[in-house]
């Protein structure tokens, strides 16, 4: 239960200040004040916000913190992790599949099994408290990857992980049984720095493999990248998430490095 609410605290609490409702948050103040000001701010916000243009500006530097590699080109490791958020729409279920975008992470991810860069496939993604799923996505994953040879033994599922921290906690657990240590993760080329640190802040030897890209190799100003549409939008929604997301896990992560300096520091001084 209390894991389900930190989950709806963790979604909801940034709306706020994401693109669309901080512009419908400027837009209700202008109706409640009366103010044109307000709602000549509202207007332009969302404007700029839905720019393919900016969009892409924001997204390009995040799926650029790493180099994107080819299967051939990877290190070894322990095991191949893949971050769920693959599978799309609601009618899933072991004799259909609807994949999503990402579904790059799947590929690549068998691809690196498939090439031997590791001995086990793990794969991410439980399900959300409000969902009504019939099956977990990582399981679904599992009978996926199975169908292309995958043996079952070879697969582990990390169950009951919503999101990225709890797909850290999840893998630290197995940790007691399998040892796992050096990671190759594949997940979203924008959402690889915020992965790679929560990992990384898990003690895991991370080895990044960035799939699914989103923007262009160049980004410069067209006629039509200066204008409003959805898919500007959502891309300056999802830059704007992932560095809300990254600047919060590092000021966490400099917290629990300084609790931990603390615990070491009461050890000794009481002759732990």
């Amino acid at each position: 239960m209390q894991e389900a609410l930190k989950m709806y605290v963790f979604k909801l609490a940034p709306q706020a200040v994401l693109p669309l409702g901080l512009g419908l948050t400027l837009l209700l103040i202008s109706v409640l004040l009366r103010s044109r000001a307000w709602g000549l701010a509202a207007f332009v916000w969302l404007f700029v916000s839905s720019m393919s243009f900016v969009g892409e500006s924001l997204l390009k530097p995040l799926e650029d913190t790493f180099p994107r590699l080819r299967v051939d080109d990877c290190p070894g490791a322990d095991a191949v992790v893949v971050l769920g958020g693959i599978l799309a729409g609601g009618r899933n279920a072991p004799e259909r599949f609807e994949w999503g975008g990402p579904v790059d992470r799947f590929e690549e991810g068998v691809a690196l099994w498939q090439a031997r860069k590791a001995p086990l496939l793990i794969f991410t993604g439980g399900r959300l408290p409000w969902s009504e799923e019939a099956y977990s996505e990582s399981s679904l994953l599992k009978v996926a990857a199975a169908r292309r040879g995958v043996p079952p033994d070879a697969i582990v599922e990390l169950i009951g992980a919503p999101n990225t921290e709890g797909e850290v906690s999840r893998l630290l657990e197995l940790n007691g049984r399998i040892r796992v240590q050096r990671i190759i993760l594949v997940t979203t080329a924008w959402h690889m720095p915020r992965a790679e640190l929560l990992f990384r802040q898990g003690g895991f030897d991370v080895l990044p493999f960035p799939v699914d890209y989103t923007t262009h190799e160049t980004v410069e100003p067209t006629l039509f990248g200066l204008l409003p549409a959805p898919d500007g939008l959502m891309m300056t929604h999802v830059a704007v998430r992932e560095y809300l997301g990254l600047m919060y896990y590092k000021l966490a992560g400099v917290d629990m490095a300084r609790q931990d300096l603390n615990r070491r520091a009461r050890g000794l001084l009481l002759g732990e």
